[in-house]
């Protein structure tokens, strides 16, 4: 399964290890690049942009600091849902 994760720090770094350690193919974001370097030494693929994230996942989670960076991550510029084919659901 291709996992996206968005969001490394204290939280979303533990979460996106574990699914590197069962073997899930995982690709992440962090607004710091410099957060993404432990996983990426672990062997997942760092996206310049949350929308790179979700191109092509099967599954993305998030894990962000707050509702301003949620709303950066999701539907800024750069954002996830520019990433949705018509028709893919966007659960919450």
């Amino acid at each position: 399964m291709r996992v996206g994760f968005i969001g490394v720090g204290a939280m979303g770094s533990r979460m996106a290890g574990r699914l590197l350690a069962a073997h899930h193919e995982v690709v992440v974001y962090d607004r710091t690049r410099e957060s993404t370097s432990p996983l990426e030494q672990r062997g997942a693929k760092v996206a310049a942009t949350s929308r790179q994230v979700a191109a092509g996942a099967d599954m993305v989670f998030s894990s962000v600091t707050n509702d301003a960076a949620l709303e950066q991550v999701m539907f800024g510029l750069t954002g996830l849902w520019r990433a949705l084919a018509p028709g893919r659901p966007l659960s919450t």
